[in-house]
């Protein structure tokens, strides 16, 4: 299953994203980190 949650700065994308992987038992993954990781600009 894979969960994309979106939305506008400082409405609690991440707070959400990480407990739905929680309660949902799923990996959370944060994009932006890849991103920044493999220096990929979107």
């Amino acid at each position: 299953m894979k969960i994309l949650v979106t939305g506008t700065p400082g409405v609690g994308k991440t707070t959400i994203a990480r407990r739905l992987a929680q309660l949902l038992k799923l990996e959370y993954i944060n994009v932006n980190e890849i991103a920044k990781k493999y220096s990929v600009e979107y």
